[in-house]
């Protein structure tokens, strides 16, 4: 304390007022009040102030910090100058009083002074602000009739019975009268003030309000929670290929951010009547509704998808929505329902469902951002599904493909080896993959080959591409054989790929060259019967140099055709026994040899019957 301050009340209708005499309860002085007609000198220990009201005198008389005899009639022996501002008696007071009164007007800090009992005695402006009353409504009243608390009272009650102080810090507040207003946080000091016996006679109370820093650091942290659960979701639609996985891990980052105790991911049926749910958490509620069985797309769930946003009711227990829900179905007091949405076309739901205290238009938005997470982890499934599937036939394919299929990098290595392949060149898929295409190459063919890719990758041009070429390649042997070798290019991003369709053609090189020895073979034996059959087709030519008289006698034989030259047509001229001669024109069918000797035998079988 910082000393005694004895207030002499001089005539019966003088006062002090009780803010006054809480300033300087306040400021840690001990308070004394003596009402007198008649002052006597009063004896000051050292370090005590004395004040004179009374009719006549200012409202703050004389003050004094002395050692001696103090009387109203000579107060200018009222001591030395008070330490503070430099002023004595009267004025020092005054200028103190006014001091105090100005600081804990303009200060932020809620200040007040409460007797034994929390009622309130003294308040400053920021205090009287603050408490949503007016000063008048405060001073007398109790602290908790106004702001009911039983812990904040038990608090209280503990620092009067220990005399020791407390402080708390960012402590929450609830108004009751003032809901409005919500949660409030507070820096709050309960001090006890002690009289010259050291008893406690009253409690410095000061407040500072920071729910405003609270709500930022909140809203920080809460900012701060929803980033780290979205880039959870974000990973989950990464790391998980099954949508059923990555749903779930995205729903468990939602549900755990804004605080639902149950829910469920559903996607729609492709006629968008009905939602098929993917999984379901009751929260730990009983549940006897088959999960397997489609919902009716209805009631609030429509609604959502209908609007495309997030819909949700805190009151689901009373609302219009119940008539929907299947008997069996665990108990909802509130729910909250997000639309999956690809490229504009609902095509699932998201939804939560008892949240405590409810869901707010935050959570709305919160959930229709994870549902769009959601979304995307439902394309990415059904996109690698597909490719898993084209992949599968791509796969079924080339497995049962006589020849080999080789698919290499831009980097010359092997990236898919079909079995065919492993018959042809005699390695295995392990054996290749990962290792350069070089490998099945004869050495005459490897520096080509290395420049043609790097001229492809490079300036994307190539001058083998869509052909189909005829090389060697290299078994694991060592043996050379002739293929065939068809090559395509493609690209996945930025990475290009070749793909080469090989053809052992070994055994159609044996027989093109068995065939083409056959066909000489033929030729050279068409070319022999050719000669024997122009032979005797020559020889069957006749001589029309007969001497008949009356007749001059000319013949000649062209064939029409090259190929006809040697053929079944033939005429014949001859002297008959009574001289008379005959003339034959022939016709026998085929050509070559055969035909040559069917001419002959018809040839000399009409001659022998006209003689």
């Amino acid at each position: 304390m910082t000393g005694g301050f004895r207030v002499l009340l001089w005539g019966e209708n003088t006062s002090i007022t009780e803010s006054l005499r809480a300033a300087l309860t306040t400021a840690g002085y001990e308070v004394e009040v003596v009402r007198s007609e008649a002052i006597a000198h009063i004896r000051l220990a050292p370090g005590d102030y004395a004040a004179v009201v009374g009719a006549g005198v200012s409202n703050a008389g004389s003050l004094s910090e002395a050692s001696e005899d103090v009387s109203p009639a000579s107060s200018a022996e009222l001591g030395p100058s008070d330490p503070l501002l430099g002023l004595q008696g009267p004025a020092a007071l005054q200028r103190r009083v006014a001091l105090l009164e100005g600081v804990t007007r303009n200060t932020e800090a809620c200040l007040a002074f409460l007797d034994t009992n929390f009622n309130f005695v003294w308040a400053n402006s920021a205090f009287v602000e603050k408490s949503g009353h007016t000063r008048d409504e405060l001073i007398g009243r109790n602290q908790f009739e106004l702001f009911p608390h039983t812990e904040n009272r038990a608090t209280f009650e503990r620092v009067r019975e220990t005399g020791e102080p407390y402080c708390a810090t960012a402590k929450p507040f609830v108004y009751l009268d003032q809901p409005e207003r919500g949660i409030t946080y507070w820096n709050w000091t309960l001090t006890p003030a002690r009289d010259a016996a050291g008893a406690v006679c009253g409690f410095d109370f000061s407040l500072v309000d920071v729910t405003a820093e609270v709500r930022a650091r909140q809203e920080v942290e809460r900012l701060r929670a929803e980033t780290s659960a979205l880039l959870e979701g974000s990973r989950a639609v990464l790391r998980h290929s099954q949508f059923q996985d990555a749903a779930r891990s995205i729903f468990d980052s939602c549900k755990t951010l804004i605080g639902a105790a149950a829910g469920y991911v559903a996607v729609l049926s492709e006629d968008g009547l009905t939602n098929e749910l993917v999984f379901l958490d009751a929260g730990g509620l009983p549940c006897t509704v088959d999960p397997s069985l489609s919902m009716p797309l209805r009631g609030l769930r429509e609604l959502a998808c209908r609007n495309g946003t997030a819909a949700f009711d805190n009151d689901f227990r009373n609302s219009e929505w119940m008539k929907f829900m299947p008997e069996g179905h665990a108990e909802l007091d509130n729910v909250l329902f997000a639309p999956l949405i690809i490229e504009r076309e609902v095509v699932g739901i998201l939804g939560l469902a008892n949240k405590p205290r409810g869901f707010t238009e935050r959570d709305a938005q919160t959930a229709s951002a994870f549902g769009e997470l959601a979304a995307i982890a439902l394309v990415n499934s059904r996109a690698l599904e597909s490719l898993e599937r084209s992949e599968e036939r791509f796969r079924s394919v080339a497995q049962t493909a006589n020849d080999a299929i080789i698919s290499i990098d831009s980097g010359g290595l092997i990236t898919f080896w079909n079995r065919g392949a492993e018959t042809i060149f005699g390695y295995s898929s392990a054996e290749t993959v990962g290792k350069p295409l070089a490998m099945i190459m004869p050495e005459r063919f490897r520096q080509a080959h290395a420049e043609g890719i790097k001229r492809v990758v490079t300036t994307g041009e190539s001058h083998l591409i869509g052909q189909t070429l005829e090389l060697a390649g290299m078994r694991k042997d060592g043996s050379e054989f002739p293929i065939e070798l068809s090559l395509a290019r493609w690209k996945t991003g930025e990475e290009v790929f070749f793909t080469g369709i090989v053809r052992d053609t070994t055994e159609r090189k044996q027989a093109e060259r068995e065939l083409s020895q056959a066909r000489e073979d033929l030729e050279q034996a068409y070319r022999r019967e050719h000669h024997i059959a122009d032979t005797l087709q020559q020889a069957l030519i006749p001589d029309v140099s007969l001497d008949l008289p009356g007749y001059e006698l000319a013949a000649t034989y062209k064939p029409a055709l090259k190929e006809a030259e040697v053929g079944g047509d033939f005429y014949d001229v001859f002297t008959l026994p009574d001289g008379r001669a005959a003339l034959v024109i022939g016709d026998v069918s085929g050509k070559g040899l055969q035909a040559a000797m069917h001419t002959a035998t018809s040839r000399y079988m009409l001659r022998a019957y006209a003689y």
